[in-house]
């Protein structure tokens, strides 16, 4: 059985590992107990597509039991794999359907039949006691100190000492639950986090896969909630991790913690139900998750009209434990720097009312004016150009001219102004620097050398010489000082792209100017890390540059390949985008570069691909396929002079085209 093969089969299964609700056909979640109280219908099959996602509208999750898995047990994807493999008792080697296979193994209950206690039948108190005796051991003395947390921070919360724990969840296991040294952090009567004091070893792994550094036992709850209804005036920061919310405890500040990014739906709805009257400073993670996580937050928290506002108090570090941990002076600054600026502030100007106040503000400025593109044509079909806080994509065929456009546009930007920064992973700076001259000898000279020639400077005639070093020194003094191509410190890796790009939206927020505007040429491309696989890196890879460009109020242009279903039937549509569909969701603009022969033609007038991409002069249509601020469906003709290297709207070349077409063109022009 190939692993394909095996990944949907336990995507399938779902109903093997969830534990039914009462509602009929929906699911008890373990990520937040949605499906077990009195309310709440549980976790639900999307009756849409393959039938094998879930969704809880109570936390929010939805993606298929291979996603659950992770997220539940804080996983990778591969250990999720191994651990659903050894669960389903699924070989790849040789695995049949048959009955005894599809069982658990004879010595082995049926994973349908785990007990998850709901809320009311779970009680650890007997547990914490016995656990909170042995917070004095040595290696809980020594995990705490290596936290930075004293006994007097964490004595008021119960937190106890496990010296060999097991999964209350994996109970059936028996003996093949390894037992692991356990800090126990109540959040609940019924409900606590145990985090391993020490590294899990190679040979717990092997004998259980699921094993996790943090792992929940019990109904998901908010750890230290009753501190959003202290008769308090002061803030209460929002973290996510328990440890987070005791290292802020320990600086001498209130804290709650969520438990996780998946559980911002758990918060909402805990203050929807019963709202605090004390203000929030929302401080997540310094991460991709962190990120998503408090952008939720504030949605959420606008909506309730509850006061609040986001602090960094983490100092460049992953997490409040590690600012704590590294710096415990610096850390404490940068709480009561987050506290000064919450109590300084209105706190009606915290509110959602305020929020709309600021809005209307806002757009009556010139921040979300549309920037031209110095394509007239592409202004027009997009209502103005780019917009701010938008990602735009660009998808084409080989032969298209995708980066030749990008190129073109760009520049023109830069013309007016507006710095950019352009990634191109396939080609050197030289390369596009030749391209550039290229196009500006003939647009502005009339003279033709070729990119070829211009890298072979050595063999310059007097003539070209010229031409080359009076482009380069139009280049220089028009495109130069607000355009760079290729920084020398950034590398394919995504995680290097990002970290360099928000490094320079911060020099450029310092220097008192906007963010740069970034074009990465192209998203495929990007690498990601030996665990994500290519959609995977391109889903991220959307959803962090995304992010980039709202956070720091700029424009992201990305272009992409499309896929070979797309490039064989010649038709250029929303869904032509490679890989993953988060790139047509994600994207605000989606623009589509298409021979205008295919667009155009019935089948017996389309020309072939071979036949089109051979000619000098390429007739393009240029779609906007989605606008998210505005309408799509628009389109605008170009020609593309392969040659030079030059996109020109065909409605200023009227005269031209007319006498192109009126000539015996031998296959030169269509």
């Amino acid at each position: 059985m190939t692993r394909d093969d095996a990944k949907q089969e336990i995507r399938s299964r779902y109903a093997e590992y969830l534990q039914p609700a009462k509602k009929k056909n929906t699911y008890i979640c373990p990520l937040c107990g949605n499906g077990t109280g009195s309310t709440g219908d549980g976790m639900a099959v999307d009756p849409h597509g393959d039938r094998l996602h879930l969704k809880c509208f109570k936390c929010n999750f939805y993606g298929d039991i291979i996603e659950l898995y992770q997220q539940e047990h804080n996983t990778t994807q591969q250990e999720a794999f191994n651990a659903l493999y050894s669960l389903f008792n699924i070989d790849l080697s040789n695995y049949t359907t048959s009955s005894e296979n599809t069982a658990h193994g004879a010595n082995k209950a049926p994973l349908a039949a785990v007990e998850y206690e709901p809320e009311a039948a779970a009680d650890y108190t007997s547990f914490y006691n016995e656990a909170r005796q042995r917070i004095t051991d040595d290696a809980a003395q020594e995990y705490l100190k290596q936290r930075g947390l004293s006994l007097e921070t964490v004595a008021p919360f119960w937190l106890g000492f496990a010296p060999e724990w097991k999964n209350p969840k994996r109970a059936w296991l028996g003996n093949r639950e390894p037992a692991t040294p356990r800090l126990i952090i109540p959040t609940s009567k019924g409900s606590y986090v145990a985090r391993c004091t020490r590294g899990i070893t190679a040979e717990e792994l092997e004998q259980q896969p699921g094993l996790q550094k943090a792992e929940k036992a019990g109904k998901v709850h908010i750890f230290n909630i009753k501190a959003l209804y202290a008769d308090e005036k002061s803030p209460v920061f929002i973290t996510e991790g328990e440890i987070d919310a005791l290292s802020i405890i320990e600086a001498g500040a209130d804290a709650a913690a969520i438990g996780s990014t998946s559980f911002t739906g758990l918060l909402i709805s805990a203050l929807k139900e019963k709202p605090t009257s004390r203000p929030l400073i929302i401080c997540m993670d310094n991460d991709e998750p962190g990120r998503k996580a408090e952008k939720q937050l504030i949605e959420g928290l606008q909506r309730l009209n509850i006061a609040f506002i986001t602090a960094d108090i983490n100092g460049g570090h992953k997490d409040p434990n590690d600012a704590l941990t590294a710096d415990r002076e610096a850390f404490k600054a940068a709480i009561n720097d987050a506290i000064n600026q919450i109590q300084g502030q209105d706190k009606q100007a915290l509110t959602g009312a305020a929020m709309v106040d600021a809005f209307l503000s806002t757009v009556q400025t010139q921040k979300y004016k549309p920037m031209a593109t110095g394509l007239p044509g592409l202004d027009k079909i997009t209502g103005g150009g780019f917009v701010r806080q938008s990602i735009v994509m660009l998808a084409a065929a080989p032969a298209m001219g995708k980066t030749t456009l990008a190129m073109q546009i760009f520049e023109g930007m830069a013309k007016q102004g507006n710095d950019i920064i352009y990634l191109n992973l396939e080609m050197s700076r030289e390369q596009l620097i030749a391209k550039s001259i290229c196009r500006m000898a003939y647009d502005r000279h009339k003279k033709t050398i070729t990119t070829a020639e211009i890298m072979q400077g050595y063999k310059w005639t007097d003539d070209q010489r010229n031409t080359v070093l009076a482009a380069a020194e139009a280049y220089k003094k028009e495109i130069a000082p607000h355009m760079i191509y290729n920084p020398d410190s950034v590398t394919a890796q995504l995680d290097s792209i990002i970290s360099f790009l928000q490094a320079e939206a911060e020099r450029y927020q310092a220097e008192g100017k906007p963010a740069p505007l970034i074009a990465i040429d192209y998203l495929h491309l990007i690498q990601g890390t030996e665990r994500e696989d290519a959609a995977a890196t391109i889903k991220r890879a959307v959803t962090e540059l995304k992010n980039f460009a709202v956070n720091n109020s700029t424009v992201v242009f990305c272009i992409l390949a499309t896929n070979r279903d797309s490039n064989a039937r010649g038709k250029m549509i929303l869904e032509s985008g490679r890989d993953t569909s988060n790139i047509e969701f994600s994207a605000d603009l989606f623009l589509g570069l298409n021979f205008t022969n295919w667009e155009t033609s019935n089948k017996e007038e389309k020309k072939s691909f071979e036949t089109l991409k051979q000619q000098p002069q390429r007739e393009i249509t240029l779609k906007c396929l989605k606008n998210r601020m505005g309408e799509d469906g628009a389109s605008m003709q170009l020609l593309f002079d392969t040659k030079h290297g030059i996109f020109t709207p065909v409605d200023t070349i009227h005269e031209e085209v007319d006498a192109w077409r009126s000539k015996k063109s031998g296959g030169k022009f269509v």
